[in-house]
């Protein structure tokens, strides 16, 4: 499996490539992406709380923040991204269960 972090670039991209998406930016200059005036997606600088929980590992720069629907949904992301990263006979393991 091939690892590919994001970058802004592709996050522009796949946002802007969903229909009727408008690009955006706050007064502190950091992107949102819209649809109908609804903010789906936007960068955010680590709040305090960010850093202190993450110490030494916290990311330099904005991050990115999406709205869901609901916690499912939070939740079947981090799945999605647990699957995408473990081994392929645990996540078979995990999925047959």
């Amino acid at each position: 499996m091939v690892s590919h972090m994001a970058t802004w670039d592709d996050v522009r991209r796949l946002a802007l490539a969903l229909p009727q998406t408008v690009e955006g930016s706050s007064r502190e200059g950091f992107l949102n992406w819209s649809v109908k005036s609804k903010t789906f997606a936007w960068e955010r600088p680590l709040r305090r709380g960010d850093l202190e929980a993450l110490g030494e590992a916290a990311p330099q720069g904005p991050v990115l923040a999406a709205r869901v629907p609901d916690l499912g949904a939070k939740e079947e992301l981090l799945v999605e991204a647990w699957l995408a990263r473990a081994p392929r006979r645990l996540a078979a393991e995990w999925l047959d269960r």
